[in-house]
């Protein structure tokens, strides 16, 4: 149970955190304010920044991070985590992205899926399905700006909403695709480097969605027709450097991007 004392670190992180957030610098992590918070804590921390965000940015996406179970053990997580994306870091495809603007770059394929009418309710695994009117191929270019990864917790990740930057969609298909069994690679300068399946993000895409969905409601966010529903990486995540990357998704397509 927490005391006075422990909220007043809480709100010294907070204020410190958002701080640095807003001069895009580095992050500061719980440990330093020995902090320990609860999941539910750490979603209301994120859920200020996001507000804040809000104010001169608009959400295109959320994500489910950390949807495979060695990424949850790394973190020493018992769940995924969910995060909102705002469309400054917007991107298409055969875009060209500056190395220069980030801290610590990461890159992630991803699979995302855009919604027919909005949600309000919860969804269930049996339902998920006919809610969706078409997938789109993605990339994701967290930017970790917590200068030693080895600290970081997923809570950390939850307050600070995920470490999100840059999403380049590509071009949308028909949601009747075999998702699950799809094989996503990615080559920088015509070498592979990442290869994984949709079954990656918590062994099933539609689980994955379906979790993600609920979790957005928890947390009181609007899920409509124009948000982009991300679930996960699928294959490995591999740090961003500078050249020519192709990533294909089977019958998703391809996304092609270069760094400079």
């Amino acid at each position: 149970m927490k005391d006075k004392i422990s909220n007043s670190k809480i709100q010294s992180y907070r204020s410190e955190m958002m701080t640095a957030y807003k001069k895009e610098i580095s992050l500061p992590y719980l440990s330093d304010f020995d902090v320990v918070l609860t999941p539910d804590e750490a979603y209301q921390i994120q859920k200020h920044l996001v507000h804040v965000a809000s104010e001169n940015d608009t959400i295109v996406a959320y994500e489910a991070g950390m949807t495979s179970e060695g990424s949850q053990k790394k973190f020493g997580a018992t769940q995924p985590l969910a995060a909102a994306r705002f469309a400054s870091g917007l991107h298409f495809n055969t875009t060209e992205i500056k190395i220069s603007e980030f801290q610590n770059p990461i890159l992630e394929t991803e699979i995302g899926y855009r919604i027919k009418s909005e949600i309000t309710k919860k969804v269930t695994l049996s339902t998920i399905k006919e809610l969706v009117k078409e997938i789109v191929p993605m990339i994701e270019i967290p930017d970790i700006k917590h200068p030693d990864i080895s600290r970081l917790t997923q809570k950390d990740m939850i307050a600070t909403n995920g470490a999100g930057a840059v999403i380049i969609l590509g071009e949308p298909v028909n949601a009747d695709v075999n998702i699950n069994e799809e094989i996503t690679t990615l080559a920088l300068n015509k070498e592979e480097i990442s290869r994984g399946k949709g079954s990656d993000a918590m062994g099933d895409q539609w689980t994955s969605l379906a979790w993600l969905i609920n979790k957005i409601l928890d947390q009181g966010y609007p899920i409509t027709p124009e948000h982009i529903l991300m679930t996960g990486t699928v294959g490995q995540i591999v740090p961003l450097t500078k050249g020519s990357y192709t990533a294909t998704y089977g019958a998703l397509g391809t996304i092609e991007f270069t760094v400079v």
